[in-house]
């Protein structure tokens, strides 16, 4: 179709292409699917809107990224017989908004994050078969206004702290 190509597919079978489709509008590239046991690729406006990546027998199972006027929005990454099990990345107006991630198998069970106006609000650790159980923090104005820890099979069992104006109201 000359160099304006609307549809290109590939299709290789024994190797590790299985199959490529790409479509050009306009004279930029609208999307392209690339299936390496499993995968996709969507490009709008010249941006990477969306990627998804799936490998058998590999260590990257599935991968996925959302981009929206030229920042990523969302990233999420599993992978089954690796480390991470999963992690998403939420951010929205150019500020990492929620963050978590989950690995079993691994030390960290459970990490949760949220900003909130480049502030980090709260962060949740969660961690099984290892030293820290849960970490709560919550920060308001810049201001760490509550903590508590509780570690089980370890030294430190509980501890809330209450932070108001610079000052520890409560400490257990």
């Amino acid at each position: 179709m000359g160099s304006f190509s609307v549809a290109q597919a590939i299709v290789v079978y024994g190797g590790v292409r299985v199959a490529q489709a790409i479509v050009v509008y306009g004279g930029v590239r609208v999307a392209q699917a690339i299936v390496v046991y499993g995968g996709a690729i969507v490009v709008y406006g010249g941006v990477r809107v969306a990627q998804a990546i799936v490998v058998y027998g590999g260590v990257r199972v599935a991968q996925a990224i959302v981009v929206y006027g030229g920042v990523r929005v969302a990233q999420a990454i599993v992978v089954y017989g690796g480390v991470r099990v999963a992690q998403a990345i939420v951010v929205f107006g150019g500020v990492r908004v929620a963050q978590a991630i989950v690995v079993y198998g691994g030390v960290r069970v459970a990490q949760a994050i949220v900003v909130f106006g480049g502030v980090r609000v709260a962060q949740a650790i969660v961690v099984y078969g290892g030293v820290r159980v849960a970490q709560a923090i919550v920060v308001y104005g810049g201001v760490r206004v509550a903590q508590a820890i509780v570690v089980y099979g370890g030294v430190r069992v509980a501890q809330a702290i209450v932070v108001y104006g610079g000052f520890v109201l409560l400490r257990l």
